[in-house]
């Protein structure tokens, strides 16, 4: 159920780091949180905020309560979004590579035998995750000057998730955190 979802030690791990990324926010800084899986929304607001407004950093949580955590999670959306709002920063939770895209990939070459994809499939395959993974950054992502940084939570059978979330932070200036269980 949708409330069980929403108690899972992994969305309330997420939570926790939400509120800790906020609560450490200059006050002079101006902040954006989109929260995405299959669709995306922009909490505590339409978009920016100040780091210093209580109001607005108090909407967060409370809005990140009614966001149900399930099915896939399609980065491009998120992403997207958040280019949208030209930020300089950009400060990615999650769980591993994405599982959902556009229907349009399965006509690019790549994505030829990734059925998930195509709609044959309920699963995507940990070569498909990467793939997928690649194309919504080159897509996607913020321009030049952007520095995306990630936690990355654990999960099995995402082995490639590190490298390849590392790769793009770096190449930003920006830093994978992989963090300990008791963080935060």
């Amino acid at each position: 159920s949708d409330s069980e979802k929403k108690r899972g030690p992994k969305w309330q791990r997420t939570k926790r780091i939400v509120h800790w990324l906020l609560a450490r926010s200059p006050t002079s800084s101006q902040v954006a949180v989109v929260a995405f899986n299959k669709q995306v929304k922009v909490l505590g607001g339409t978009g920016w905020f100040s780091a210093g407004d209580a109001s607005a950093i108090g909407r967060v949580p409370r809005e990140l309560d009614e966001f149900v955590p399930t099915g896939a999670t399609n980065l491009k959306l998120g992403l997207k979004r958040a280019a949208s709002l030209s930020p300089t920063n950009i400060y990615l939770v999650t769980d591993g590579l994405p599982t959902a895209g556009e229907s349009r990939y399965s006509s690019l070459n790549p994505f030829a035998a990734c059925s998930s994809l195509l709609g044959r499939s309920n699963n995507i395959s940990g070569l498909c995750r990467v793939k997928l993974f690649r194309q919504t950054v080159a897509e996607s992502a913020p321009g030049r000057g952007t520095k995306v940084n990630v936690v990355l939570l654990p999960i099995e059978g995402d082995p490639q998730a590190a490298p390849e979330f590392w790769r793009w932070s770096a190449a930003t200036g920006g830093l994978l955190i992989t963090p300990a269980v008791s963080w935060p």
